[in-house]
C-alpha cells in the first residue's frame, strides 16, 4: 500500500545516527566499560554495555577521548527552517510577449539542537520542483548542495541562501492546441541533510501527495539526484514522470496542414 505524505511543510527528523561500534567508555564514577552509544538526552548520553545494561553519563563528565569520538562520529539532531520568497522577473524591451518568469529565493537555516559539539561533516541539499504546464510530468528546476560543519556552541547553526531559481511560464501563440501555455508551475522543494556516509539524517518538504513520493523521501531523493546529474547543463533535460524516470519535453504542434480541396 502506498505511503502518503499527509502534511504540507512536513519535517521528518531522524534520531541520532547510532554508532554500532563498541568501544570503551568512562562513566561518571571513573568506571570503564565496553558499550555502544545510543543517544543524547538532556545533556547526558545513553550507552548500552555488553550485558544490555543502560548507562547515563553527563556530557561534562565524559573523558576527552569520549568527547572527541562523539564529536567526530555522531550526527547531531537538527531542525530545518526554509523561508521561500519570489518575484516576477520584469519584462524588458526584448522580452517575448506573454513570457512570465518567476525567480525564487530559498533561505535555509539548519540549527543544531543537541548540546554536544559536533565536528561531523554534513551536506545540505536542495531540490526545487515544478509541474509541467502542458503535460502530466514534472521538472527538476534546480539541484544544489553545500557541505558544512557546525561551529562550537549550543546555538550553532548553518545558513544557506539559494537565489534566482527560475520557473518560466509563457504563452505560445503559434501553437495549434487548446492549451497554449507552456513551461512550469511551482510544485515544491525538498531540503535534506546528509550525514558523513551520505545517508539522510533530516529533511523538510512542502510537497504533498505526489505519486513519485509514495516510496518515501530517501528513495525519491536518490532518484532525483541521479536525474540531476544525467540532466546536467539544461533544465529541459530534467523532466521526469511519476516514477522519477527521465521524460521528454512536451512537443508543440507548430501548424496545421492546409487543405485546398
Amino acid at each position: 500500500m502506498m505511503k502518503i505524505l499527509r502534511c504540507m511543510a512536513l519535517i521528518l527528523i531522524y534520531a541520532f545516527s547510532t554508532c554500532a561500534e563498541v568501544r570503551v567508555w568512562t562513566g561518571e564514577d571513573g568506571q570503564r566499560f565496553q558499550g555502544e552509544f545510543l543517544r543524547e538526552l538532556l545533556g547526558r548520553i545513553q550507552v548500552r554495555d555488553s550485558k544490555g545494561k543502560l548507562h547515563m553519563i553527563s556530557l561534562d563528565k565524559l573523558s576527552k577521548a569520549d568527547q572527541i569520538y562523539l564529536q567526530n562520529s555522531v550526527v547531531p539532531e537538527v531542525d530545518i527552517t526554509v523561508r521561500k520568497s519570489s518575484f516576477q522577473k520584469p519584462e524588458m524591451e526584448w522580452t517575448i510577449s506573454g513570457d512570465k518568469t518567476t525567480l525564487y529565493t530559498c533561505e535555509i537555516t539548519i540549527e543544531k539542537e543537541s548540546e554536544m559539539d559536533s565536528k561531523a561533516p554534513l551536506t545540505a541539499e536542495l531540490y526545487f520542483i515544478a509541474d509541467e504546464e502542458d503535460g502530466d510530468n514534472y521538472i527538476l528546476i534546480q539541484h544544489e548542495s553545500k557541505k558544512f560543519v557546525f561551529s562550537e556552541g549550543n546555538d550553532s547553526e548553518f545558513e544557506w541562501v539559494v537565489r534566482d531559481i527560475p520557473i518560466r511560464r509563457y504563452y505560445a501563440g503559434w501553437a495549434v492546441s487548446s492549451s497554449k501555455w507552456r513551461g512550469g508551475n511551482y510544485l515544491g522543494y525538498i531540503v535534506t541533510v546528509l550525514g558523513p556516509k551520505g545517508n539522510i539524517v533530516a529533511y523538510k518538504t512542502d510537497i504533498g501527495n505526489e505519486e513519485w513520493m509514495s516510496d518515501g523521501v530517501d528513495a525519491a531523493v536518490e532518484k532525483l539526484r541521479k536525474l540531476a546529474y544525467e540532466g546536467r547543463g539544461s533544465v529541459y533535460s530534467r523532466h521526469f514522470d511519476n516514477q522519477i524516470r527521465k521524460s521528454r519535453v512536451p512537443r508543440i504542434k507548430w501548424h496545421k496542414r492546409t487543405s485546398f480541396f
